[in-house]
């Protein structure tokens, strides 16, 4: 009778423990562009976002996440009149956007990345990430769950991440983790880069493809080459605007969009 009360138990925490550590987490994403905000945003942030859909999926050790490029894309103009803004469709929208596998047992992290002008991608292999972070003693509620404050200094940023122990995996959004519970909501110091909850499901019922490594094909590049890529065509697109500008006896003022990564380790 003993053994067949432990065996139940042991059944139970299994299932349990599967329903907690399989589910996903949607994110508002929001990401800064180099427009000064009229007026600025609630949070303080002095320039507009660009606000995205980004989905983790987790399963065990396993996870994947992934932000959507919109379909549309705000062009901002400062002319005689004053700033404007149009909407209008992405061209060539890439329908895959940024994604990022984890695979915490092995230590293996996979991103799909674009360069600057986000229009072109490229599979990346990476050094799997270790965040020395600091747990704080901020507590707040997000989404019915009682979350702590942690801060970490990662890939050049200083990071401020809220993360629940009710729910134990080291996920979060993009790159961020290895906290003892899933980040519900994140931001840097500038506030260029902000993760919020928008909903959660867990358990969660998805198929197993939504977490595997079919979206980065078998073609990879190091995480420094794609850094040395990225700013030769910076430095090409810089050259054409200034020889432009040139031309026609002008200057030319070139200010990009905040990166994620300040440095690359």
């Amino acid at each position: 009778m003993k053994n067949h009360i432990t065996l139940i138990l042991i059944l139970l925490f299994s299932s349990l423990s599967l329903a907690q550590t399989k589910g996903y987490v949607t994110y508002e994403a929001f990401s800064g562009v180099s427009i000064v905000a009229n007026p600025p945003h609630e949070n303080g942030y002095n320039y507009e976002y660009e606000i995205e859909k980004g989905t983790l999926y987790f399963q065990g050790d396993k996870s994947i996440y992934q932000q959507i490029q919109n379909k549309t894309k705000t062009i901002y103009r400062i002319d005689n009149n004053g700033p404007s803004k149009t909407v209008v469709n992405r061209d060539n929208r890439d329908e895959t956007g940024w994604v990022y596998f984890k695979d915490i047992k092995n230590k293996r992290l996979l991103s799909r990345e674009s360069y600057w002008n986000k229009a072109s991608f490229v599979s990346v292999k990476e050094n799997f990430p270790k965040i020395q972070w600091k747990i704080t003693s901020e507590k707040k509620k997000i989404g019915g769950y009682s979350c702590i404050k942690a801060e970490a200094d990662f890939l050049g940023r200083k990071w401020e991440a809220w993360f629940t122990y009710e729910i134990p995996v080291q996920l979060g959004p993009w790159k961020l983790g290895g906290l003892p519970g899933l980040i519900l909501e994140a931001q840097d110091k500038k506030l260029d880069f902000v993760y919020k909850l928008k909903e959660i499901k867990l358990p969660a019922d998805f198929s197993s493809s939504k977490i595997s490594e079919s979206y980065f094909g078998t073609t990879f590049i190091s995480r420094e080459d794609f850094l040395k890529k990225d700013k030769k065509k910076k430095d090409k697109y810089v050259s054409y605007l200034e020889s432009v500008a040139l031309e026609n006896d002008g200057s030319v003022n070139i200010k990009f969009d905040p990166t994620l990564e300040v440095r690359s380790n």
